[in-house]
């Protein structure tokens, strides 16, 4: 049996990344010991704009993003967007 994909939109991933125990870094946690994450070259673009936004600099280093990038980029399976069908829950 394969394993439960998720995929996450942006805010809650840089939500879950601020805020340790929040709703969304619960979710997050709880998709990557359950199943795989996806993450689309243009999601993983869009999380690195948004995190070197100048009002973020207060709440997360460059080193970190740094490495949640290179995580999700090793860890998540990777999807193209636009290659799933119309028949999505």
């Amino acid at each position: 049996m394969s394993k439960v994909r998720y995929v996450f939109d942006t805010n809650v991933i840089i939500s879950s990344l601020l805020f340790e125990g929040s709703n969304p870094d619960l979710a997050i946690r709880y998709a990557l010991q359950n199943g795989n994450i996806l993450f689309s070259l243009e999601l993983i673009e869009e999380i690195d704009e948004v995190l070197s936004r100048a009002k973020f600099r207060k709440y997360i280093t460059d080193s970190e993003t740094t490495a949640f990038l290179r995580f999700a980029k090793c860890v998540a399976s990777r999807c193209a967007l636009g290659t799933y069908s119309a028949n999505t829950r």
